[in-house]
């Protein structure tokens, strides 16, 4: 270190000795600065390209490195909205899979519906749901009149002495409707039943076979002049009418009423044709069906259903409309005679219905409620 210092105390003296000397000799020394100056220019010049020539290559690098982030950027947005969308997606099959599960479990299990029904009585304190149960409907329909008959509805049927009657293809279903269904007026279509649609040969002894072999075809009422020994027994009726040995006058009409078995009879029994599209099929259809018998008196038929249809397949049936109170003394009887094809429609308001088979060897008729 102390070589050092004289060593650097040595060039100081040795550098004013030079300065010393130079003061004597100017014009060398003049010379010299004059070179150190053109190399400082040079050296400057140099510098200020290569700080150019630096400055423009991070100029560069930045605006590459900033476009190079940018498409990464992109990338990674559209890969994480892939990504939610994919979850979304997911999520809603989820939520399916799992509604579908419960609901599976609500009605076809038993420790579901128990469930199911534990729910409904906490909730009724706060939402009565017993009395949708009554509703037919839980829409009613505008062109059915429910408010009860009075004297004024009288004059509806007071000037009618037949059943108004049309050709098929002469009337379509929105003229029923507003001229005859709306205004409660009762009509036959001639030729309307289509007698050769659906699986089942519409005859007596099909329709009675196909109930005998289905044990889930219970009738909700039934009338015949067949005894049996209790009430409603209508397998003792299929016994005694299908029977070989006995050739017995009879006749019988019943109701299927049940969801499975009306939607059954409908498969059999195709839905006509001029039927408005305004009403639909109630769970009501009742099968009219006679043997050799000879009818004296109209057979009062309960229906239950604000509108009804009867289409004729075999032999002949006579119908009769009989006015209901307060109309029986202001209105008139009405009676017709269906023949294969017909097709009778008319309102439960103003008539009661009566039927009588005809006198042909077999009668079957196939009738069906609707609101």
């Amino acid at each position: 270190m102390s070589r050092r210092l004289k060593n650097g105390k040595a060039s100081v003296c040795s550098d004013s000795n030079v300065g010393s000397q130079s003061t004597k000799e100017r014009g060398p020394v003049h010379d010299a600065s004059v070179s150190s100056d053109g190399d400082r220019e040079r050296s400057i010049k140099q510098l200020t390209a290569v700080c150019g020539e630096c400055i423009s290559t991070l100029n560069g690098s930045v605006s590459d490195y900033g476009r190079t982030s940018l498409a990464n950027l992109k990338s990674y947005y559209s890969h994480q909205k892939r990504l939610y969308h994919r979850r979304i997606i997911a999520f809603i099959f989820l939520c399916l899979v799992l509604s579908f599960g419960c609901f599976w479990m609500l009605l076809y299990t038993q420790f579901g519906g128990a469930i199911f029904r534990i729910f409904l009585i906490k909730m009724q304190p706060l939402w009565d749901w017993s009395n949708l149960h009554d509703p037919p409907c839980v829409l009613e329909n505008y062109s059915m009149d429910n408010e009860p008959v009075s004297n004024a509805h009288c004059v509806i049927c007071e000037d009618l002495n037949k059943l108004p009657e049309r050709e098929k293809g002469r009337i379509s279903a929105f003229q029923i409707g507003e001229d005859f269904l709306v205004e409660d007026l009762p009509l036959v279509i001639r030729n309307g039943a289509d007698l050769k649609s659906g699986p089942l040969d519409l005859t007596v002894k099909a329709v009675l076979d196909h109930h005998r072999q289905d044990k889930t075809l219970v009738p909700c009422k039934l009338r015949s002049n067949l005894k049996t020994k209790t009430a409603f027994n209508f397998d003792a009726v299929l016994r005694k009418v299908l029977r070989t040995d006995m050739d017995l006058p009879w006749f019988a009409f019943w109701e299927l009423c049940r969801h499975h078995n009306v939607r059954e009879a409908r498969a059999v029994v195709p839905r006509p044709v001029e039927l408005p599209l305004m009403l639909e099929v109630d769970d009501s259809i009742w099968f009219f069906a006679a043997r050799n018998f000879t009818a004296l008196t109209a057979k009062h038929v309960e229906i239950s259903t604000p509108v009804f249809f009867l289409s004729q397949f075999v032999g002949s049936s006579k119908i009769r409309l009989i006015p209901r109170s307060p109309c029986e003394n202001i209105c008139h009887e009405l009676e017709t005679i269906l023949q294969p094809g017909d097709f009778l429609l008319f309102t439960n308001e103003l008539f009661d219905f009566g039927w009588m088979p005809g006198n042909e060897t077999e009668v079957l008729a196939v009738g069906a409620g609707a609101k």
